[in-house]
């Protein structure tokens, strides 16, 4: 009951229904007939039942019941909807509550006042119940269990607001007024509903599913602002106050009084109803009329005799129509005078009709010269009398008067021209549904809800589309043509192919195989345009079988044509292309289908053409045409990324529109057709491909622990026959490895790879996998050796290499499409790392990489997935004691023997003489990262140089100094990135692969992408959200005494690692490198720096100028800034400040000239500070200043200043005049020696002089604005004692210090498997 939910705008036709019953409308006033009338009908109310009642306050009222049996007697108004029987109480209710605001209590009882309010809240009940049904929110169900929530009600808050403004405004309903109305919030309003209502704000779910705190009854919610609204509308209701005994008695007496005089008039107004029911009969004999003309016209269409006689009628026999004579001929013909008073609303409408027919019909604009034409005519004219009949009907309804029939109809908005067409379609079985849909989004577009258009205008875009729509017979659904094709049903595939094996089976056949088909599967039966749409289908039935005998002809060139292949193999070739050819024809037919559902929708003159002869296969489509024709297309046969500039690669590794040539246009009807149906041909081989790849993998034994392992070694490899493969893997004999695991598993094998090409891959399998001297394999060798098989062939089909699996030596794969194939396999973006690992495949192709290199990299990584362990135990027992790193006397005594040996004169260590330590020396190749490779030097070089902030140096050296940090950081990432990997792979053992359970919960979609890209690298997963793993990340953190939370911050939890074993291990090694390296540098510097405390004029002038964040420091910041604030303002001026410097700080001992530090640095503070925290910049005199928030920056900056000061000055002094304050090239240079000292290390000198300014590049000096802003980007500062202190310390009695300011552990334990078996 109550359910307005499954069709739009049901409760909008209600409420039309509802005001012309009832007879009221919304308005504030009422005439004196319709006062009247109310007095009438509440008279014959009271009578009812059991006589009169009073109220309270004494006046006469009406009952429910009696206000039940009226209406039912009266108004019949359960048969305009179920919930009018619970309305009719609810509103009675809500107006007698409303009235009853003295009284304890109340009886539902209603007032003659009262009569209007109600029936106002019974109708406009429905009109608030229809925006919440324009916003979605009347799911299907009872209204009455509906609730409603603020964030449900926000959706349709707006429109409420502006429909129903005067009710929210309005201080006469219930609750308090909002003013604005706007002001009201979805809050507010249920908080008004729940005091109002007897429901009280309720925790629970409300209609969008979602928890809510507020809910309140949807039914509630509408009763109360329907009674605002009408409260608001009523100026002759009030409440009333309970009358006194007197003057109930005078009420009595005026009453009886009234009552005579109403008795004297209800024989007028019996008259009055008397002229009403006249006027209905005639209004429903104008009906039956229409109805009568709908009939004989209907009738005369459908008989084509008569259609005949009645066109040589009204020609005259000349059998050519006129407009003008088709207007006299309908007009006298079908007797319409008895229809339209005015005749020239009718000539309009026959001219409309007229019109709409000749032009779709293109043949004379001004005349009809055949039957079909006229036809067409007719079909036209009936449909605009239809739409006028049902304009004048709504336009009665909606004002609650009669129609005037004949005379012209009135503009219309787009609400009522949906209610109009939606009856005009209720005629047609839904059948113009989409028609009248497309009609209003035409004339008002998405969203024009307010503007009014003429009927003329409505009138000739309805019949310009049902006229286009109206010849044509009814089509199969195209999906028929995908069983009838045998798309799904492989028997049906075998007729098919028997059928085209009959009619010749070659090339030079192409027409004769495809009228067969045509015929078997009646292909015109799909398409109205079935010449046009053949020609298109079978132009490429004859592209697929070029390009089939194509690919043919280059395999016979290398000796692996089809007669290379068995019997079975053969039977195989012969399906794949018999699918593809099917396939072809499918995509073809839905493309031409959904080109002419786009020519119907279309308004424009291309379109009008459409039923024309001269559209043919080479029409040129309208971009917007083609683009909805690839919108339809992709939803029709289930395509992605279709539509789209074409970047998905296709069969030959050609790019989707260059599948045969250069790239398509499809800006025909015939080409558009051939894109659509060739990309839906390659998708299909791609998932044939696909499917056939994962039916391998499930089926052979690909890890060790497989039970099928020895039997599948059995089946393919005997033990009387010993594989040997000593001449590069060419093994001549039927009986071979190779041939004999192709044959078993050829069904699959075959779409992926010719015989040849999979010989030639299992060759390079065993080469790689098995013994390098006798190429033999093994039972404990075969699942990597599959692993490795399986991981080339994935590549090959993921950058869509030919079903006859052929790829040429110098096949390359440009690094724009190595990229796209990274982000659409493995789901990222192509890193720096990766690029750098493949850039050795390039060396032949300078801009490419060789397909068959690529593919022999991922497989070589999908193969040897399981050596974590065995990498470990190499680190752990031969590598990791070469690197010297402890705090002993013998490893201090290595690290200076290797400064002094790979140290240059400049005091740097090039890159190249590391990457020698580290590869030759150290051998750390069998351990370090794949995917880093040798690249793993230079990383380290440039995170422990980031580390240090030497950005200068970058990855192309370190410091002399550094080695020992660089060293440190190389043997903890080895350390910590081992351990993790090798954790990884044991839990990844122990809980089996978490990709398994991820496939079966999402289907085949998750099938297919862990199968492609996940699975590809399967060696590099691990289940990081496990709680053990991250268990053991955490405790390798800790135990090196770093911050967990800023591992599961930073990588754990961020999302911006990927989740893959390398990722996830590099990234935490580098995480725990980087802070190692950064405490040992931390902690040596704060000895140094203790140690040359004394030492340094800067430690005197720093104490001078508390800056730091300390306690101690801030209350002498808090001291001193009392001190200089001698008028006890809060505040510094310029002239506190300086006076401070000089009076209370004595700065003037380490600069004379205080004034332009001074200066510098105050607005330096007001540069940075917060706004919050200097909310007025001058003081009333205008003088500025600075508050005590900001004086600790401002004593930063003065520190500062005087280190730049000092070093400009300094600089200046090597210049030919000093006291011009300008530093030249030559002064520049001169001072080399100290600006290294200043922490500036670069080799070219004069280049870096031209990098500081403009003036500087051309030649010119170099100020001291422009020194500060260089020498602050470099960061140069004279006391740098942490770069001027060494290392490392000769004297033994230092070494246990060492030892402790270091902060490194001395390992002595030689454990095997180390902390990884710990961990894991």
């Amino acid at each position: 009951m109550g359910c307005c939910g499954s069709k739009e705008d049901t409760c909008g036709l209600v409420y039309m229904e509802m005001r012309r019953r009832l007879g009221v409308t919304p308005t504030s006033t009422e005439d004196a007939a319709s006062t009247t009338r109310r007095n009438s009908e509440f008279r014959r109310i009271l009578a009812m039942n059991r006589g009169k009642c009073w109220d309270a306050t004494g006046a006469v009222c009406a009952t429910v019941e009696q206000l039940q049996i009226f209406a039912h007697e009266t108004w019949q108004l359960s048969s305009v909807h179920a919930y009018n029987e619970q309305l009719l109480r609810d509103a009675a209710e809500d107006i007698c509550r409303f009235n009853s605001v003295f009284s304890a209590g109340f009886t539902v009882v209603l007032r003659r006042c009262d009569y209007r309010p109600w029936l106002l809240c019974m109708c406009e009940f429905y009109r608030v119940m229809s925006v919440f049904e324009k916003f979605k929110l009347l799911a299907n169900g009872g209204w009455e269990r509906k609730s409603i929530t603020a964030l449900s009600l926000t959706k349709c808050l707006n429109a409420l607001k502006t429909e129903f403004a005067s009710a929210f405004a309005s201080s006469k309903g219930p609750g308090s007024a909002f003013q604005p109305p706007a002001s009201a919030s979805a809050a507010a309003v249920l908080e008004e509903v729940s005091r109002w209502s007897r429901h009280s704000l309720s925790f629970g779910e409300g209609d969008d599913g979602g928890a809510s705190t507020r809910v309140v009854p949807l039914v509630t919610l509408v009763r109360w602002l329907v009674l605002r609204h009408v409260m608001s509308l009523s100026s002759e209701w009030t409440p009333s106050a309970p009358a006194t005994p007197k003057e109930r008695e005078k009420k009595e007496e005026k009453e009886e009084e009234e009552e005579e005089k109403e008795e004297e008039e209800e024989e007028k107004e019996e008259e009055e109803e008397e002229e009403v029911g006249e006027l209905e009969e005639a209004k429903q004999s104008w009906n039956e009329l229409f109805l009568q003309k709908r009939l004989l016209l209907r009738r005369v269409l459908g008989d084509v005799l008569e259609l005949t006689a009645f066109f040589d009628a009204i020609t005259r026999g000349t059998q050519r129509l006129s407009e003008a004579d088709a207007k006299t001929g309908m007009y006298e013909h079908f007797a319409m005078e008895e229809c339209f008073e005015n005749r020239s609303v009718h000539d309009t409408l026959v001219q409309l009709a007229f019109r709409a027919a000749v032009k779709e019909w293109g043949d004379d604009p001004s005349c009809i010269k055949a039957i079909p034409p006229f036809r067409l005519f007719l079909q036209a004219y009936i449909a605009v009398l239809e739409l006028y009949h049902q304009v004048m009907r709504h336009e009665g309804m909606s004002c609650g008067k009669d129609p005037l029939y004949g005379s012209p109809a009135p503009d219309l908005d787009r609400e009522f021209l949906r209610h109009v067409l939606k009856a005009v379609c209720s005629d047609s079985d839904g059948s113009n549904d989409d028609c009248a849909v497309q009609v209003v989004r035409s004339l008002f577009g998405e969203y024009d809800d307010s503007r009014q258009v003429s009927f003329l205008q409505v009138a000739s875009a309805w019949t310009a589309r049902l006229v286009r729509m109206g010849e044509r017979r009814e089509l199969k659904n195209i999906s028929e043509l995908f069983h009838s094709l045998g798309l799904c049903d492989q028997s049906r595939r075998a007729s098919l192919l028997s059928l085209l094996l009959a009619h010749g089976w070659e090339s030079n056949e192409t027409a004769a195989m495809f009228n067969a088909l045509r015929v078997e599967v009646d292909l015109p039966s799909y398409s109205h345009a079935d010449e046009v749409a053949c020609a298109c289908v079978y132009r490429q039935w004859v592209t697929e079988w070029e390009m089939w005998e194509r690919v043919a002809a280059s395999s016979g060139e290398k000796g692996d044509g089809m007669d290379s292949y068995s019997a079975d193999g053969n039977s195989i070739l012969a399906d794949i292309h018999l699918r593809r050819l099917l396939h072809g024809v499918y995509g073809a037919m839905v493309a031409v289908r959904a080109l002419e559902e786009t020519f119907l929708q279309d308004d424009s003159d291309f379109f009008t053409g459409f039923n024309k002869h001269a559209w043919s296969a080479e029409t040129p489509v309208p971009m917007q045409a083609r683009s909805n024709v690839l919108r339809v297309s992709t939803v029709t046969l289930g395509l992605q990324g279709f539509g789209e500039a074409p970047a998905r690669t296709t069969e030959g590794g050609k790019e989707q529109g260059e599948m045969d040539g250069p790239e398509m246009e499809y800006d025909t009807v015939l080409s558009l057709v051939q894109y659509v149906s060739s990309y839906y041909v390659a998708d299909r081989m791609q998932c044939w491909k696909d499917e056939a790849w994962r039916r391998l993998q499930t089926t052979w034994p690909v890890s060790n622990g497989d039970a099928r392992l020895h039997a599948f070694f059995q089946s393919v490899i005997p033990q009387e026959y010993k594989t040997d493969f000593a001449s590069e893997g060419e093994i001549d004999g039927s009986h071979s490895f190779c041939d004999k695991l192709y044959a078993q598993y050829a069904s699959d094998v075959v779409p992926i790879m010719s015989s040849s090409g999979f010989r030639a891959l299992c060759s390079k399998a065993v080469r790689v996998v098995g013994d390098p001297n006798t190429f033999n394999l093994t039972v404990e060798e075969l699942p990597t050796f599959l692993r490795y098989v399986l991981r080339y062939m994935h590549v090959l089909i993921s950058f869509g290499v030919p079903h006859n699996g052929h790829v040429f030596d110098g096949a390359a794969i440009t690094w724009d499409k190595m990229r796209e194939w990274v982000l659409r396999e493995l789901g990222a973006a192509m890193d720096g790392v990766l690029e750098t690992e493949l850039k050795q495949f390039a060396a032949k192709h300078e801009d490419a990489v060789s397909l068959p290199d690529l593919a022999g990299w991922f497989a070589l990584r999908g193969a040897t997935w399981g050596f974590a362990g065995a990498r470990m135990h190499v680190w752990m027992h031969s590598v990791r004691e070469m690197i010297p790193v402890r705090a002993t006397a013998g490893d201090r005594k290595k690290r200076r023997e290797l400064t002094s040996e790979f140290g240059t004169a400049d005091h740097h260590i090039p890159i190249a003489a590391l990457m020698e330590l580290c590869s030759v020396r150290y051998k750390l190749w069998r351990v370090w990262p794949l995917e880093l490779g040798s690249g793993f030097v230079l990383f380290c070089v440039r995170e422990t140089n980031d580390v240090l902030q030497r950005l200068d140096l970058k990855d192309c050296r370190i410091h002399q100094r550094d080695l020992f940090l660089l060293l440190l950081f190389i043997h903890t990432y080895l350390d910590v990135f081992l351990e993790v990997e090798c954790m990884a792979e044991k839990r990844s053992a122990a809980t089996g692969n978490p990709e398994v359970a991820a496939l079966q919960e999402e289907g085949d979609a998750g099938k297919m992408w862990h199968s492609k890209s996940q699975d590809l690298l399967a060696w590099m997963h691990a289940p990081w959200e496990d709680d053990t793993i991250r268990s053991a990340l955490q405790e390798i953190v800790r135990s090196r005494g770093l911050d967990e939370e800023t591992l599961l911050r930073d990588i754990l939890d961020s999302g911006a690692v990927p989740r893959t074993t390398s990722h996830m291990a590099r990234s935490v090694a580098c995480f725990v490198a980087r802070a190692t390296v950064a405490s040992a540098f931390q902690q040596f510097y704060e000895k140094a720096a203790e140690r040359r405390r004394s030492e340094s004029v800067w430690r005197r002038l720093r104490e001078r100028l508390p800056s730091d964040d300390s306690m101690e420091q801030r209350g002498k910041r808090q001291h001193l800034f009392t001190l200089m604030d001698v008028q006890g303002r809060g505040i510094l001026t310029l002239c506190d400040l300086y006076r401070g410097m000089v009076e209370l700080l004595a700065l003037h001992e380490f600069r004379e000239d205080l004034q332009p530090v001074v200066f510098r640095a105050f607005f330096a503070t007001k540069a940075v500070t917060f706004p919050q925290r200097s909310v007025v910049y001058l003081t009333d005199g205008n003088e500025q200043f600075i508050t005590a928030a900001e004086f600790r920056a401002f004593l930063w900056y003065v520190y500062t200043y005087f280190e730049l000061y000092h070093m400009f000055d300094t600089l200046c002094m090597n210049g030919p005049n000093p006291a011009k304050k300008e530093v030249s090239l030559e002064a520049f240079l001169a001072a080399t020696p100290l600006l290294r000292s200043w922490g500036f290390c670069v080799d070219d000198m004069v280049a870096a002089f031209a990098t500081i300014s403009g003036r500087c590049k051309e030649g010119g000096a170099m100020y001291f604005t422009e020194f500060a802003v260089w020498a602050s980007r470099h960061q140069l500062t004279p006391e740098r004692c942490f770069r001027d202190e060494e290392y490392e310390q000769d004297k033994e009695e230092e070494e246990k210090e060492e030892d402790t300011l270091m902060g490194l552990r001395c390992e002595c334990e030689d454990k095997d498997g180390g902390r990884c078996n710990a961990a894991a």
